[in-house]
């Protein structure tokens, strides 16, 4: 490991144990509100195969999002028995581990989901400026006469799960 690396490790333990004890003052049942809370969000960090790791970052931040919301209310409180009575009746409730681990599968929803709706609405896009383009290959054609394609044309064949029919692209394009 690089020197920066254990500096960087060294500085988010630091940092999470900082956090951690500023959470304990609150409440002690609040520790555990973000440390069980945020664990699809760790999980995330670990699996993550790319070096930007994008997953993670979507996942973690819904996950920090849905934890925030319950933490909240705990500080608004204040130091106090209040404060540890609050953070139990949100601990204690199913319904707020409902809200944050669905809230982390939203983000793995968003992270996995949304870049193939979008590749297949440009895909359809693409195909529809294909065929556009192909008809106005068709009506030069016929205006101007097929010695426009000559012999030096190229044929470009399409993948099998396209509609699209083969397009003749003169040398200089290709």
């Amino acid at each position: 490991m690089a020197k920066t690396d254990i500096l960087r490790s060294n500085t988010v333990l630091i940092s999470i144990s900082v956090l951690v004890i500023l959470i304990s003052l609150f409440s002690l049942y609040a520790v555990f509100l973000p440390v069980i809370g945020l664990l699809p969000g760790m999980i995330a960090m670990v699996v993550d195969p790319y070096q930007k790791k994008y997953a993670s970052k979507i996942v973690f931040s819904y996950n920090l999002l849905a934890v925030l919301q319950y933490l909240i209310p705990i500080f608004s409180i204040g130091i106090g028995k209040n404060a540890d009575d609050a953070a139990y009746s949100i601990v204690s409730n199913p319904k707020t581990w409902l809200i944050i681990y669905l809230s982390a599968g939203f983000g793995w929803f968003v992270y996995l989901v949304i870049p193939k709706i979008f590749t297949g609405i440009a895909r359809i896009q693409n195909q529809i400026t294909i065929r556009k383009l192909q008809s106005e290959l068709e009506l030069i054609v016929k205006e101007w006469g097929s010695q426009l394609i000559d012999q030096n044309s190229v044929i470009i064949n399409k993948n099998s799960d396209e509609e699209v029919k083969d397009i003749k692209v003169p040398k200089i394009y290709s």
